[in-house]
């Protein structure tokens, strides 16, 4: 093997596996816990509050599911040196931005019925489309890149 061969887990593939596991979810986080101090204090003394109460119980459910499945997939690339490794990467890129955005629209939907949800609609669908186009992108870099093939055999062009 040639000590240049781009080989293991550094450059974009670090990067990759960072935002992976903790940038994105500390951004969102952070956006969540901003949303909902924001609402909460909106709410307070309505009718709605308890209503809140279930919305964000299941809104928190839902992000830390996905948290751990980025987590799942920052994991096995750091240590399953094989191809599944990109591949559960690549499924979990494209689950999350769908697991997040319909499971807040479907816990809209419960606590707040079905009018609210159809007014979060567009908001659902950019975000979905948001976290779709950033799964694309991710899952180009990792398909064309030589360091991910030589990290993970098989990889490239799966």
């Amino acid at each position: 093997m040639d000590r240049k061969e781009l080989r293991g887990v550094r450059g974009w593939l670090a990067f990759f596996v960072l935002a992976l596991c903790a940038l994105g979810p500390a951004l969102e986080l952070v956006q969540q816990v901003g949303d909902f101090a924001s609402a909460r204090q909106n709410m307070a003394g309505t009718a709605l509050a308890s209503r809140w109460a279930s919305y964000e119980t299941v809104a928190w459910v839902v992000f830390a599911v996905t948290v751990l499945l980025r987590w799942a997939a920052g994991f096995m690339l750091l240590r399953v040196f094989r191809r599944v490794s990109v591949r559960v990467a690549v499924a979990v890129l494209f689950a999350t931005p769908l697991l997040s955005q319909l499971g807040n629209l479907g816990a809209i939907a419960a606590a707040f019925g079905d009018s609210a949800a159809r007014a979060a609609g567009g908001e659902v669908v950019a975000g979905l489309l948001r976290g779709l186009l950033i799964a694309a992108v991710w899952t180009a870099y990792l398909m064309r890149s030589r360091r991910v093939g030589n990290t993970y055999p098989g990889a490239s062009g799966m």
